[in-house]
């Protein structure tokens, strides 16, 4: 006999997990955002995740752009940072995520550098 199987990522599962926690017999919707090596993100509406169809199950929230002017440290300056997805448009992932620090801090310490030795001369 078959047995059903859905694949899907980490992201969208946990949000499904989490909705039929929090939501008991209520009929609200449930987001999700799960920061580690990347950022899983996850949107349960109402009526569940769609699995199917045209719908876009959960999301990909980690590779929106980031809106850098509001993330400060002089960021909005500075080239964007390349995600892990190859993007080079400053995905939100980037920059909020253990696979970002490296570029952050070698952002940081080049500011700081820079503030440096503009204050010395």
């Amino acid at each position: 006999r078959p047995i059903p199987l859905t694949v899907g990522n980490d992201g969208d599962f946990g949000g499904v997990g989490e909705a039929a926690r929090v939501r008991g017999d209520r009929k609200v919707s449930v987001a999700l955002l799960a920061p580690g090596s990347g950022l899983g993100t996850a949107f349960i509406d109402s009526k569940g995740l769609p699995l199917s169809g045209d719908h876009f199950a959960g999301m990909e929230g980690g590779h929106m752009p980031a809106q850098l002017h509001l993330l400060g440290a002089g960021l909005a300056e500075a080239e964007p940072f390349k995600c892990g997805c190859g993007r080079t448009w400053g995905c939100v992932e980037a920059y909020t995520t253990l696979s970002g620090l490296p570029q952050y801090i070698q952002h940081l310490s080049l500011s700081l550098s820079l503030s440096l030795s503009l204050s010395l001369s």
